[in-house]
């Protein structure tokens, strides 16, 4: 942690929701005077993100701080990507089709991404999507201008303010498309 640190950051759990999606829960401990002072007076606090609120703070950041280097996600599908790729391989192993006795017994022992097997909400995955999303937290706020970034506050606070950042943002695109391409690039 760097001396000029405001604010510390865990995430010591998640919540599957009606087996929908997985909400992070976010301990957020302000180290200093002034972050408490931001924070109307508080200590600590706690709030809960989805995986697509990450994005979007990371994609908002970016508009933000077009000249920061912003730390990167884990995948959408973090610890099934090697599987996908072993999945393609096994299926040219024997014939370009794929379709052998062979290549179907090696298709058997690869595992598949967690999307295709019905494994969104493996424990294991989300588990270490929550540490790598701690490290994606821990990394902004040990930036010197991300940390002080009014998105970053807005995302770890609660209240309306982080939907209406968003939401202003979105317009803003709207009327300069040019930025347009940073969404393209990296999430469609």
């Amino acid at each position: 942690m760097s001396s000029s640190q405001q604010l510390h950051v865990r995430i010591p759990d998640y919540d599957i929701k009606d087996q929908e999606f997985v909400a992070y829960y976010i301990q957020v401990k302000a180290l200093t005077e002034e972050a408490k002072a931001q924070a109307n007076g508080v200590k600590s606090w706690c709030v809960s993100r989805r995986f697509s609120e990450f994005v979007r703070l990371r994609y908002l950041l970016q508009l933000e701080l077009s000249t920061c280097l912003i730390p990167a996600l884990p995948s959408k599908h973090d610890g099934a990507n090697s599987s996908w790729h072993k999945f393609t391989s096994a299926l040219h192993i024997s014939d370009p089709v794929g379709t052998s006795l062979s290549s179907l017994d090696t298709l058997s022992s690869v595992p598949l991404p967690g999307s295709l097997t019905g494994r969104r909400f493996d424990m294991d995955l989300i588990d270490s999507r929550k540490q790598a999303l701690e490290l994606f937290l821990v990394r902004c706020l040990q930036h010197p201008r991300l940390a002080t970034a009014k998105t970053l506050f807005a995302f770890l606070h609660e209240g309306s303010a982080w939907d209406e950042l968003f939401k202003a943002k979105v317009l803003w695109i709207f009327f300069f498309p040019c930025s347009i391409s940073v969404f393209e690039n990296n999430y469609i």
